[in-house]
């Protein structure tokens, strides 16, 4: 149920959480951060009311010289801009939108350019989230020795970071003169875009028998040893295969908490799924990740395009796509 624009209900939710923190609960911690939430939605939409108002006072004015419309045509346009905001976020209403996200990037078909395309894709995504001021952090990259990525996944933090996100997930396909051939032929190369939702609610358990857990030394572009311990780790659920790994944190500790976590979150999303179309995915390594199963085209040569086969939205501006500008991508999707 989409209350955003509901300023009497968000306050109503937000007696009923004092009254929930009034009492003992081991959610204290998840209701705090919904209040804060809450409590934030109710102060932007109220400021919003005010600006409005004070604008409405100003355009009532007999008197208005050049300087003062100018004043008004350009707080026209901040209001504006602030409305999209907010009507992007009326579409964001679903169980886990609100969530932060892990976003993971796997090389599909195409060898050492599916691997360099994947590259590609990490930094435009990290671009993306620069953009938008969200906390980005890498908490994996597999390197091949040739510096491309055979598979990362980034921890994103910010509002609405899962229900930004959730959009790219899927094939994303790059066809371009290929680097790595002597002769420039064109090459076709795909990778595969996972995001699921970082989860408080730790609602799925995973018995210690049911897993397995390998380190490793983490490996930095062309294939050598970043670290000199084998702090990388890498926990596989044995019954359905899903794996994950963390290589960000400093200790092997800390690395093997977050792997748990993504785990547990990617098992989660599993077991929520209906069909087994949807459970292809989470598990990467049953996805189609070739010809036909694309959710967006990346053509950069003959031609220059970027298209999405969902929303029909086009862009001739690779470089500025490739560099994290997908806003127009990422919104159109969101209002399917």
């Amino acid at each position: 149920m989409r209350t955003i624009f509901d300023i009497p209900s968000l306050k109503s939710q937000i007696q009923e959480i004092y009254k929930q923190l009034n009492q003992p609960s081991a959610n204290a911690v998840q209701a705090r951060k919904q209040l804060a939430f809450l409590e934030e939605q109710v102060a932007e939409w109220e400021a919003l009311k005010n600006e409005i108002h004070d604008l409405q006072e100003l355009c009532s004015l007999k008197d208005v010289d050049k300087s003062l419309q100018q004043e008004i045509y350009g707080r026209i346009k901040e209001i504006e801009h602030k409305c999209e905001k907010y009507e992007i976020q009326v579409f964001l209403s679903e169980e886990y939108d609100k969530r932060n996200a892990y976003v993971s990037i796997y090389g599909g078909t195409g060898g050492d350019d599916a691997a360099d395309w994947a590259r590609m894709l990490l930094r435009m995504y990290e671009r993306y989230c620069a953009s938008k001021n969200y906390a980005v952090q890498q908490t994996a990259v597999s390197y091949n020795d040739k510096g491309g990525v055979k598979e990362a996944t980034l921890y994103i933090q910010a509002p609405y970071a899962y229900g930004m996100l959730n959009g790219e997930a899927g094939v994303h396909r790059l066809v371009r003169l290929s680097p790595f051939s002597s002769a420039k032929l064109r090459h076709t190369s795909f990778a595969l875009v996972d995001v699921i939702p970082e989860l408080e609610d730790k609602s799925v358990s995973v018995q210690e028998q049911d897993m397995r857990i390998d380190f490793f030394r983490a490996s930095g572009p062309g294939g050598q040893n970043v670290n000199k311990r084998d702090t990388a780790v890498r926990i596989t659920h044995i019954p359905t295969s899903v794996s994950a790994i963390s290589q960000g944190e400093r200790s092997q500790l800390a690395n093997k908490e977050r792997a748990y976590n993504i785990l547990v979150s990617k098992l989660y999303m599993l077991q929520s799924k209906e069909s087994a179309q949807k459970i292809a995915d989470i598990k990467p390594e049953v996805a189609l990740v070739q010809w036909g199963s694309q959710i967006r085209s990346y053509v950069l040569h003959p031609y220059q395009k970027v298209k999405d086969h969902r929303t029909q939205v086009e862009s001739q501006n690779t470089d500025k796509v490739l560099n994290g500008d997908l806003d127009a991508f990422i919104e159109s999707f969101i209002r399917l």
